[in-house]
Formats: C-alpha cells, structure tokens, sequence
C-alpha cells in the first residue's frame, strides 16, 4: 500500500480533495532519539485499518473521502 487508507484511485484526486496529505520525513530536530522520519510511512500504512462506516448514520463514508496523490509513489 502507497496511498492514504488504501483507497482506490477514484478517490486519489488532487482537483477535488478537501484534505491534502503530505507525508514529509523529517528528523532533523530530534536531539536523543531519531525516528520521527518515520512517521509519515507508519500513518499511511496504518490508515488500511481506518473504518469507512459510519455507525451514526448507518453508511458508508468512502464516497466523501477524497485525498491527493500527488505525492504518492
């Protein structure tokens, strides 16, 4: 998986996304202990997990979930 929530492509649209994600390594300001470069690639690996249903309303939220690949691999 490369893209946030493994969702498909029809919702990897940079014209239309509300939120743009920009997964950039950075570690340059950690003093002790390095790792926050990693950050990034755990969110995005985590979000497969995110639940697309909605108890609330009883529906299926992944037709309002629009975000950019443009800077994915």
């Amino acid at each position: 998986m490369n893209n946030y929530g493994d969702l498909p492509r029809k919702n990897l649209v940079y014209e239309t996304s509300k939120v743009v994600i920009v997964p950039i390594p950075y570690d340059k300001t950690s003093t002790w202990i390095k790792g926050a470069n990693k950050g990034p690639d755990a969110i995005i690996q985590a979000s497969a997990n995110m639940e697309l249903y909605d108890i609330e309303t009883d529906s299926e939220i992944l037709s309002l979930i629009k975000v950019a690949a443009k800077w994915f691999a």
